[in-house]
């Protein structure tokens, strides 16, 4: 079998039923005698389940009808379309070009006279205008065009304005709506929820600078007290891990997950989903919800159901797969 399929005397079982066998062979005089009705083909047929064969001897080999694979109609009629419009592309090239070609032939101008200084006429002579009485030439140069000349002198356009890197802008964060900072034409991070700020919404901005340099004003990165919650509720949520802290602010949903561009929480973690989990802070309380993860979220040691917002409560550890997190709730 391994001579056989070395040389590419391997055939393919194409149909096959109770009653006959198609075989896809291949076209060589190896395995086929004869031509057009009366070629035959010589077949071994390999049993690997039974390890066992038909006839491998010239008496017992099996000789089957073979006929040549009919042409399929569609490639054949592929085939002809394509040699078609080759060759009416040849034919178009062919007379675009002839034509083009006798049209600047017939039609070409005289080649210009360029005036020089050092001879008149052809043949090779060459005369100074002094020796004739004659006036040299003075050059002729063109005056400006009255019209062109305010286009010319125009000033060019002035650079376009850059935002400097010293100072950067207060603006309204779109996602938890606190105010935060940002650089024009910068790509930036609100400080309060770590969602990122569209360019386009610090560039269109009123242009109130904030200098880098000094003592930030701590009052403007500090959100507000929310009005409507009572006194003593928690007025936000902040999960502690091993990467780092993360606040949870109401009106805001914050992401967990391996994929960096969805995920304000983003873990290294391969246990970790592109999105793991979704957290938000509500009615002063934590909530979170499964997206379907792998190895799932857990509160209190226990896994959620993925789909559903679950509360967390005060002092719950809260684990996403095997990275686990502390809950801090500040009024």
């Amino acid at each position: 079998m391994q001579t056989l399929i070395s040389q590419n005397m391997r055939a393919t079982a194409k149909d096959t039923n109770d009653e006959f066998a198609l075989f896809d062979v291949p076209d060589d005089p190896k395995l086929i005698d004869g031509a057009n009705e009366n070629a035959v083909a010589h077949i071994i047929i390999l049993d690997n389940k039974a390890y066992r064969s038909s006839g491998r001897d010239p008496k017992t080999i099996l000789t089957l009808k073979a006929k040549k694979t009919p042409l399929n109609p569609m490639l054949v009629g592929l085939g002809a379309f394509g040699v078609v419009v080759i060759l009416l592309l040849l034919i178009l090239l062919i007379r675009g070009g002839g034509g083009g070609g006798g049209r600047r032939k017939s039609g070409s101008a005289p080649a210009p006279v360029v005036a020089g200084g050092a001879g008149y006429g052809g043949g090779g002579y060459s005369a100074s205008p002094s020796q004739y009485g004659e006036t040299p030439a003075v050059p002729y140069t063109p005056s400006p065009d009255p019209a062109a000349a305010p286009e010319a002198a125009a000033p060019p356009a002035p650079p376009p304005v850059v935002a400097s890197s010293s100072g950067v802008i207060e603006i309204t964060c779109p996602s938890c709506h606190m105010t935060t900072m940002a650089t024009p034409g910068q790509p930036s991070v609100c400080f309060s929820c770590g969602q990122p700020i569209p360019v386009e919404l610090a560039s269109a901005a009123p242009a109130r600078p904030y200098p880098l340099t000094g003592e930030l004003n701590q009052a403007a990165l500090t959100p507000p007290p929310n009005p409507y919650a009572a006194p003593g509720q928690p007025t936000r949520a902040t999960i502690v891990g091993p990467v780092g802290q993360f606040p949870i602010l109401p009106g805001s949903e914050v992401r967990v997950g391996r994929d960096p561009l969805q995920c304000t929480v983003a873990l290294t973690e391969p246990r970790i989903s592109g999105v793991h989990s979704t957290l938000k802070f509500e009615a002063s309380n934590l909530w979170v919800r499964d997206e379907q993860s792998n190895n799932g979220t857990y509160v209190g040691g226990e896994r959620i159901a993925p789909g559903a917002w679950t509360l967390v409560p005060s002092g719950q550890a809260l684990r996403f797969g095997p990275v686990e997190f502390d809950v801090r709730f500040e009024s």
